[in-house]
């Protein structure tokens, strides 16, 4: 198990390196702006059907998925109602804004971003 958290922040700073942003601030786990009773969270089930970031909570309009249709769409097992809307009211108003004016959900981080564009 302590293999796969070195895993994830490897891969958060393989990001900032390569495309010269902070995209952690959006990111569900190990983030501390978003604690579920006072303490940052890692679900492994999210993670591996690629539940990373606030933007995989939210649909098109950039609303919240209602927990039935979040279920459907990632296909998930043990997540629970309340799980779900833990992290939900978890994350701070801030930081749900910036998630939806972001559009991640169908585009991936690019050098086209021009929040992440390379520093030179």
């Amino acid at each position: 198990m302590l293999l796969f958290y070195k895993d994830i922040l490897l891969y958060v700073h393989e990001l900032k390196t390569l495309y010269g942003c902070d995209v952690g601030d959006t990111i569900l786990f190990n983030n501390e702006e978003i604690c579920i009773k006072g303490k940052t969270f890692l679900w492994k089930e999210w993670f591996t059907k690629g539940i990373k970031r606030i933007e995989n909570l939210l649909d098109d309009k950039g609303q919240v998925l209602p927990f039935p249709v979040f279920q459907r769409k990632y296909l998930l097992k043990k997540t629970s109602f309340l799980h779900y809307y833990q992290v939900i009211s978890a994350i701070p108003g801030h930081l749900l804004t910036k998630a939806k004016s972001k559009d991640l959900t169908s585009k991936s981080i690019s050098h086209e971003d021009p929040e992440c564009l390379p520093s030179n």
